[in-house]
């Protein structure tokens, strides 16, 4: 499975510090090798509790695209 970043979320990478940011990357690609996915069909997964991570699976090629780091806080009501 290739894993690609989109332009937006490599600029979004940049709201963390050099090393988080390089660990949040090789983690996040790790984590989409092999997370149950179908083609076609979006993820978002939680990352420390205040962000979301926006991907897209896409059949042809077989692709995950990163597509943003958005900051999305986990409502604690």
């Amino acid at each position: 499975m290739h894993i690609s970043w989109s332009d937006f979320a490599l600029r979004d990478l940049k709201q963390f510090d050099v090393f988080e940011a390089q660990a949040l990357r090789v983690q996040l690609e790790e984590v989409l090798q092999t997370y149950p996915c179908n083609e076609g069909e979006s993820i978002r997964i939680r990352y420390d509790d205040e962000y979301v991570v926006i991907c897209h699976r896409f059949a042809s090629p077989k692709t995950t695209s990163i597509l943003r780091i958005l900051y999305e806080p986990v409502d604690t009501l």
